[in-house]
C-alpha cells in the first residue's frame, strides 16, 4: 500500500514540474526583445527606408553625414539671420512691412504705408541716378526670364503628361497600376529634390545609362553593317566591269545582286 502511495506522489510531482516548466527562449531573440530600437536608429531608418543598417559601420557613417550636413545648415541660417537683423535695424520699415504681408496685406499697399514711393527714384544727375536705372533694367529682364521660364514649365508639364497617358494606354495600364506608378515617381522626384540618392535610385538609373548604351552599340552595329554592305556591292560591280570583254560588250557581264534591306535584330544585338 505505502509503494502504491509513494509512486502516485512520483506522478503528481512529476505533472506539476511539467506544468511549470516553461520552453527556453533562443538567446538572439531574448536579446532583441531586451534591446528596443534608439530614437536615433529608429529616425534613420525612417529617413533613409531602403537601407537595413544591419553593417553598424555603415549606420555610423551615415548618422554622421547627417548632423555634419545639419550642423552646417544650421549655421548657414544663423548666418542668415544675423544678416537680416543687421538690414531690418538699419531700414525699420522692412519690419513693419513684412508685418503687414504676414498678416496679408498685399505687397504694393503694405510698401505704400510705410515708403514714398516717389521720393525712391533719384533724379537724373543725382548720384544714385545710373544704379536705379540699371537695377530697373534688370528687374524687368529678370522679371521677363522668369515669366518665359514658368511658361516652358507649364508647356512642358502638359506635354509630358499627355505623352505619358498615352503611352501608358498603349501598353494596357490599368488605372490603379498607373496612380502606383505617379506615387513611385512622385516619391522619386521628391528624394532627389532633397539630395536623397540611394542603392534603389542607383540602380533605376544605371539601368537607363546601360540601356542608352546598348542602343549606341546597336545602331553603330548597324551602320557599319551598312558600310561593309555598300563596299561588298562596290566590289562585285567592279569585279563585272573588269570582266568586260574589249569593245565594250555587255553579254559576259552579270547584273549584280539585287541589294537585300538590312533588317537590324535589336533583340539580338543587346544579348536579348
Amino acid at each position: 500500500m505505502a509503494m502504491k502511495e509513494d509512486k502516485n506522489l512520483e506522478k503528481e510531482v512529476e505533472t506539476i514540474v511539467v506544468a511549470t516548466e516553461t520552453p527556453e527562449q533562443p538567446i538572439e531573440e531574448a536579446e532583441a526583445e531586451k534591446a528596443p530600437v534608439s530614437r536615433s536608429r529608429s529616425f534613420m531608418m525612417a529617413k533613409y527606408p531602403e537601407e537595413t543598417f544591419e553593417d553598424e559601420a555603415l549606420y555610423e557613417e551615415k548618422l554622421a553625414d547627417l548632423l555634419e550636413q545639419n550642423d552646417k545648415d544650421l549655421q548657414a541660417y544663423r548666418d542668415a539671420d544675423t544678416q537680416l537683423e543687421e538690414v531690418l535695424d538699419l531700414n525699420p520699415e522692412l519690419a513693419l512691412i513684412i508685418g503687414d504681408l504676414k498678416r496679408g496685406v498685399p505687397f504694393a499697399t503694405a510698401l505704400a504705408r510705410y515708403v514714398d514711393l516717389e521720393s525712391l527714384a533719384p533724379i537724373e544727375g543725382e548720384p544714385d541716378y545710373e544704379e536705379f536705372e540699371k537695377s530697373k533694367a534688370t528687374r524687368k529682364e529678370e522679371l521677363q526670364k522668369k515669366n518665359e521660364h514658368d511658361e516652358l514649365l507649364r508647356t512642358n508639364a502638359e506635354k509630358s503628361a499627355e505623352e505619358i497617358t498615352e503611352y501608358l494606354e498603349a501598353k494596357g495600364w490599368a488605372p490603379e497600376r498607373r496612380a502606383d506608378f505617379d506615387s513611385w515617381f512622385d516619391n522619386l522626384v521628391k528624394r532627389l529634390s532633397e539630395n536623397v540618392l540611394g542603392k534603389k535610385e542607383m540602380e533605376i538609373f544605371i539601368k537607363g545609362y546601360e540601356h542608352d548604351e546598348a542602343v549606341k552599340r546597336a545602331e553603330e552595329n548597324g551602320r557599319i553593317a551598312g558600310r561593309n554592305e555598300k563596299i561588298e556591292t562596290k566590289r562585285k560591280i567592279q569585279e563585272n566591269v573588269d570582266d568586260l570583254p574589249e569593245g565594250g560588250s555587255t553579254s559576259r557581264v552579270e547584273t549584280a545582286a539585287p541589294r537585300q534591306r538590312q533588317v537590324i535584330d535589336i533583340n539580338k544585338l543587346l544579348g536579348k
